[in-house]
């Protein structure tokens, strides 16, 4: 009975599954992509929850002959099992529609990587079906933990800035392009610098506006007391392999893009300086070199 309801509820809603992997959103519904996106992911969650706890239902309950399972048996779990990897694959179209339409971001990252743990798990749970040493729980515990592992180390910020810089950003940037970059920290900072070289000037114009703030975090401007340069680029040990405590890629090639940034736009590079009451003013690069 299980599988005639899916049945009859996959074919009622061909268009509103199906249309995602033809990039475009169903018609007939008033929907908008971040919906539709996020619709496809709890149906899965709520399918993939109900599915897993019915396989493992049955292969725990059922009482195989000769170690095998009845051929019903056998036929109902597989489809039960391809249904729900249907089901992930459309809500997979679903988030692709979504990010290629708004950019990339760290919920969309996890959201991923937690689709293709269930993959994996409902993948092992069919293979269970027909052989008994496949392990289920041991792939879920093994997934989880690189997907973890994948979140806690590896740089997405750095996957992100990459992925919209080179899909989103370069066709339309609006002006939250270079707030989202801002957010992601140093790993945003080089896309930063390239979306004030964009075709809209209002939002290279913003783009440069935020490189200008972020020159009191990167730089220690913000200080009276700091031994100002000349040069706007300080040698701190952050953006040195000397500094080994505080030494980080993504930090290096921020400074990195920093200053050939502010060294190609010198004229327009605003620094503290310090006043002879210990506050600090504001005054051009060529005035402070002077």
């Amino acid at each position: 009975m299980l599988c005639v309801c899916y049945c009859f509820y996959l074919f009622s809603q061909l268009a509103y599954f199906f249309d995602a992997f033809k990039g475009m959103l169903p018609e007939g519904y008033e929907i908008s992509f971040s919906d539709y996106a996020r619709q496809g992911f709890f149906e899965l969650c709520w399918i993939a929850g109900l599915n897993c706890a019915v396989v493992f239902a049955v292969l725990l309950l059922a009482r195989p002959k000769n170690g095998r399972l009845h051929p019903a048996l056998k036929g109902t779990c597989t489809f039960i099992c391809l249904f729900t990897l249907v089901v992930i694959a459309t809500a997979v179209a679903k988030m692709a529609l979504y990010i290629s339409e708004y950019g990339m971001t760290q919920l969309r990252v996890g959201t991923g990587v937690f689709m293709c743990l269930i993959v994996a798990v409902f993948v092992a749970l069919t293979l269970r079906v027909y052989l008994p040493k496949v392990r289920v729980l041991r792939v879920a515990l093994v997934g989880a933990a690189c997907a973890v592992l994948l979140l806690g180390a590896g740089n997405y910020n750095a996957f992100i800035a990459r992925y919209n810089d080179a899909h989103i950003y370069n066709d339309n940037p609006g002006f939250s392009a270079a707030d989202e970059l801002y957010m992601l920290g140093p790993e945003g900072v080089p896309s930063l610098v390239k979306l004030t070289q964009c075709g809209n000037p209002k939002v290279a114009e913003y783009a440069d506006k935020t490189l200008r703030d972020l020159r009191y975090d990167y730089y220690d401007y913000d200080y009276p007391g700091e031994d100002y340069a000349g040069d706007p680029v300080f040698a701190y040990d952050r953006r040195t392999k000397d500094g080994f405590c505080w030494y980080s890629v993504p930090m290096a090639k921020a400074y990195d893009a920093l200053d050939a940034y502010f060294a190609a736009h010198p004229d327009e590079v605003k620094k503290e300086v310090p006043t002879t009451m210990g506050e600090t003013e504001s005054a051009r690069e060529e005035d402070v070199t002077r």
